[in-house]
């Protein structure tokens, strides 16, 4: 049951990401709608669900082509990911 949820989560996302890959956008907007669109969806599940690293790296991969158009990143994710720091 819970493949099935996530795996379902992941399709819409896709399917959210498709409709959007096509318009001539920034970077800055292609993030935003993956926030807003994409990831918010999927929060919830992720959250309540103890789910495997693979589906993470699929929702990963799907982003950031996503973002980068398919194309090479042009910020290493590394970089992207770090935390944080509250002063």
């Amino acid at each position: 049951m819970r493949e099935k949820n996530v795996n379902q989560k992941i399709e819409n996302l896709n399917a959210k990401l498709g409709t959007w890959r096509l318009r001539q956008l920034s970077v800055f907007e292609r993030c935003l709608i993956v926030k807003f669109l994409g990831i918010s969806q999927i929060v919830h599940s992720i959250a309540v669900l103890d789910i495997q690293k693979d589906y993470i790296a699929r929702i990963q991969s799907s982003t950031f082509k996503f973002i980068w158009k398919e194309k090479m990143d042009k910020i290493k994710r590394r970089v992207l990911y770090q935390e944080v720091v509250y002063v």
